[in-house]
């Protein structure tokens, strides 16, 4: 069990490492973590439970959007 949320810490803060990167840079794409539980954007939880996730990015110059959907469970 400790181990998912573990993993998804790193998600997470490699998720916002890649965005804050990426506002210093000249990489051409954008990043956003959704969480649909809460329904707010790039924000950890407040309270413990499980939320469903869902990390964004989008490519200008490809013009490709990815979405990868994830549950985290934050205790």
């Amino acid at each position: 069990m400790w181990i998912y949320v573990v993993i998804a810490v790193i998600v997470i803060i490699l998720v916002y490492a890649i965005i804050l990167f990426n506002s210093f840079s000249s990489v051409d794409a954008y990043y956003s973590i959704y969480d649909k539980t809460m329904g707010q954007y790039n924000n950890l939880p407040d309270e413990a439970g499980d939320y469903e996730k869902y990390a964004m990015k989008y490519d200008i110059s490809d013009k490709h959007l990815e979405i990868h959907k994830f549950k985290y469970s934050y205790k």
